[in-house]
């Protein structure tokens, strides 16, 4: 975490990581937005931090985070599901 954090210049942001359990890099690869806003983490700040975690989960071949592989894929296969739609039945 500290590593991460120095990488992108914000490393005085260590004691609100630790604060919220954000000790390692497999729990940083998990946040999104919300997570870091809940940090109380300024917006141009957190935009720097998110485009770090977009650019690691890239390099680590992961689109989205690892605890949501399974949801992203069942997403897709769900948004190509033709909708029915219900039909009324006689009165």
């Amino acid at each position: 975490m500290r590593e991460f954090l120095a990488a992108i210049k914000l490393d005085k942001y260590q004691e609100k990581f630790m604060e919220n359990g954000v000790e390692d890099l497999e729990t940083i690869l998990e946040l999104n937005d919300e997570h870091i806003e809940l940090m109380g983490i300024p917006m141009g700040h957190k935009l720097k931090v998110m485009k770090r975690i977009k650019d690691l989960r890239a390099e680590k071949g992961m689109s989205v985070p690892q605890s949501r592989q399974g949801t992203a894929r069942r997403e897709a296969k769900d948004d190509m599901k033709p909708e029915t739609a219900e039909t009324p039945g006689p009165r």
